[in-house]
């Protein structure tokens, strides 16, 4: 019998923790966004020493435990309703995001909207919002946000466990092409 990668895992869990719970048996409470272990070790057919190496092998730190190990979840990215539990944090002067140039008339139109996710994703420097745009094939385009800015003007910022920066909006008077 074939040994799944533990990448195919990773993205599973993703799919799990970030997206659709449901779809495995698995539930995600709302505060904290956390999972049993346990139920994902299940879904997964997995045992907790290759989901501790998932965890802590992850480039881009999507995920952590609790302090028991008993729970697990998804730092960001989900595209249900959750509460993080992230305290307000002040930004930096500047935070960017990277995008296509396709999406540009809409950003120009509507400023960074969350979609179909918890909250809008930035990065606090330019090689990262860079990296994230090149994922994509087509035209890559950075945005310098006025953060400081924004927060002057009421908008809140919560920081992830693992660094992404996070907004319910982003309005296009602030965002500068660079």
């Amino acid at each position: 019998m074939k040994k799944k990668s533990s990448k195919n895992t990773s993205v599973t869990m993703s799919y799990i923790l970030r997206h659709h719970p449901e779809e495995f048996n698995v539930e995600v409470i709302k505060k904290g966004a956390w999972a049993k272990t346990s139920q994902i070790l299940k879904a997964l057919n997995i045992t907790f020493e290759e989901l501790s190496d998932i965890v802590e092998k992850d480039k881009k730190n999507r995920y952590s435990f609790s302090k028991e190990n008993t729970l697990i979840r998804a730092n960001q990215g989900h595209s249900f309703d959750v509460d993080l539990e992230l305290p307000p944090v002040e930004p930096p002067e500047y935070l960017y995001h990277g995008t296509v140039q396709e999406s540009m008339h809409f950003i120009k139109d509507s400023g960074l909207k969350k979609m179909k996710r918890h909250a809008v994703h930035l990065s606090k420097d330019i090689d990262t919002a860079t990296n994230v745009a090149s994922r994509r094939k087509s035209d890559n385009v950075l945005l310098k946000i006025n953060s400081k800015q924004m927060q002057a003007d009421g908008f809140l910022f919560y920081i992830s466990e693992n660094g992404v920066w996070l907004t319910e909006n982003v309005p296009y008077k602030y965002i500068e092409i660079t």
